[in-house]
Order: C-alpha cells, then sequence, then structure tokens
C-alpha cells in the first residue's frame, strides 16, 4: 500500500502544477497569443500521467473534461467539497466499468479566493492486480519454503537419528551379552566421536572377556589334574586293595602334596 501512498502524493503534485498553470491560463495578462489554455493543459497533462483530469467552478459544474464527456455536469463528491472549502482530497473508489480508481482533488487558488477544483481521476486498478500477484506469488514461495525446509529436517533427522539408532542397538546386544560389537563412524562431528569411544570400550571390553575365559580355563585345568589324582588315590586306598604300609603311606603324602598344590 505504499505504493497507493506515493501514487497519491505524486497526483497531488500533479494537481497543484495543473492548478497554477489553470489560473495562470484564466488570468493571463501577457499580450502575447503563447498561454496555453485550460484545455490544451488538462490534455497534455492527462498524456503524461495518464488519468482523467477535470476542471470544476466554484458551484460544482464541470468546466472542462479531459475525455469530454462530464462538462456541464455538477459533481458532488466529498472531495470536491473538501477541496472547494481549501482542502486536497483523495479516496478510492471501485467502479464497475473501470475497476478501482483513486480520485484526487486539489483546490485552485486565485489571490486569496477559491476559483475551483481540479479532479485527476487515476485507475489503481492494475495496482491492485500487481499487489494480488506478489501476495499469491509470496504465498507460493512461503508453501514452497515450507516445504523445502520440511524435506531438509527430515534429511538431516534421518542423517542424525540413524547413527543414534545404530549406537543404541549396539548397546543394547552388549548388555545381552554379546560384547564383540562395533558401529559405523562417519563424518567428524560428536556422534562419530561417541560412536568411536563406543568402539573402543567395545574392543576393551572383548579383550576383558577374553582374558576372563582363559583365566578360567586355566584355573580349571589346574584346580582338575591334582583333584584327579586325589580322587584316584582315594579311591585306591578305599578298596583295601593295598597292604603295604609303605605304599598306603607314599599314596596318602600324594594326597598331601596334590592338597597343598590346590591350595
Amino acid at each position: 500500500m505504499n505504493y497507493i501512498t506515493e501514487k497519491k502524493i505524486y497526483l497531488t503534485t500533479q494537481g497543484n502544477i495543473i492548478a497554477d498553470r489553470v489560473i495562470a491560463s484564466i488570468q493571463d495578462l501577457r499580450t502575447d497569443d503563447t498561454m496555453e489554455s485550460a484545455d490544451t493543459i488538462i490534455q497534455r497533462f492527462s498524456k503524461d500521467i495518464r488519468a482523467r483530469i477535470i476542471l470544476i467552478d466554484r458551484e460544482g459544474i464541470v468546466t472542462h473534461d479531459s475525455y469530454r464527456v462530464f462538462v456541464g455536469e455538477k459533481l458532488e463528491h466529498l472531495e470536491i467539497k473538501e477541496a472547494l472549502a481549501g482542502k486536497s482530497s483523495s479516496r478510492q473508489y471501485r467502479l464497475e466499468e473501470y475497476g478501482r480508481v483513486l480520485y484526487v482533488t486539489v483546490p485552485m487558488i486565485s489571490g486569496y479566493n477559491i476559483v475551483g477544483v481540479v479532479l485527476i481521476s487515476y485507475s489503481i486498478e492494475d495496482i491492485y492486480i500487481n499487489i494480488y500477484r506478489t501476495q499469491r506469488a509470496f504465498l507460493l514461495l512461503s508453501i514452497l519454503s515450507v516445504f523445502i525446509t520440511g524435506f531438509i529436517s527430515f534429511i538431516f533427522a534421518k542423517v542424525i537419528s540413524a547413527p543414534i539408532e545404530k549406537l543404541t542397538e549396539g548397546i543394547t546386544k552388549m548388555y545381552q551379552g554379546n560384547l564383540e560389537q562395533k558401529v559405523e563412524v562417519i563424518g567428524n562431528d560428536e556422534l562419530s566421536n561417541l560412536s568411536s569411544a563406543f568402539n573402543m570400550m567395545s574392543t576393551k571390553l572383548a579383550l576383558v572377556e577374553q582374558q576372563r575365559k582363559d583365566f578360567v580355563g586355566n584355573v580349571s585345568h589346574e584346580l582338575k589334574t591334582p583333584l584327579t589324582s586325589i580322587s584316584g588315590f582315594v579311591e585306591t586306598l578305599k578298596s583295601n586293595t593295598i597292604e603295604d604300609e609303605k605304599t598306603k603311606k607314599r599314596f596318602l603324602d600324594i594326597i598331601d602334596i596334590e592338597t597343598e598344590r590346590l591350595t
């Protein structure tokens, strides 16, 4: 709407220029014939500013019309009454034949007297059409921007959430006992650093688990050998098949040695 305001200011300025020219033409005090007539003035300005220009006397009667239609008719628009009271005025109208138009009125002042009014009728339909097109283009652009933003957000969410989901899956499997878990490291950000730390932890845990298994295996072997030996000698002694006391004593000594070994 700033363009409409600028157009009002421009037309008001042109109306004042036309008023001054017309007053000078009416009060022609020069002896030559170079002064333009009021009709010539409004026809020339009408072409220059591409608007309809109407001159109205103090009674509201049209004296000149660049379209030569309203000459002799009386107009009673509020803008004309305001201009006859000495105030420049402007209003918008929507005419069935021409669409939206802007009426601008400027008083014609001679000395201290208001002798008439300059009425400029300017079509602003094209302005509103352009505004509508701009609004529609802006709306479409906004919708497109929202769509693009949503799509990019979705892609980024996938890019960010995928490593997190994989990391969560790896942690779950590790909790279930499968310590040899690895996650893919992509990029060089906080998530990739977290993934690298997870892989290092997984490697160390797997190593510790293997050492634990090796330790248990070694301990089991070290316990099994003397226990087997002790069990064998005890069974032999219990069977009472050995009568030699030296042999019995030797078996008991072996059991004692293996017991100390277990300790």
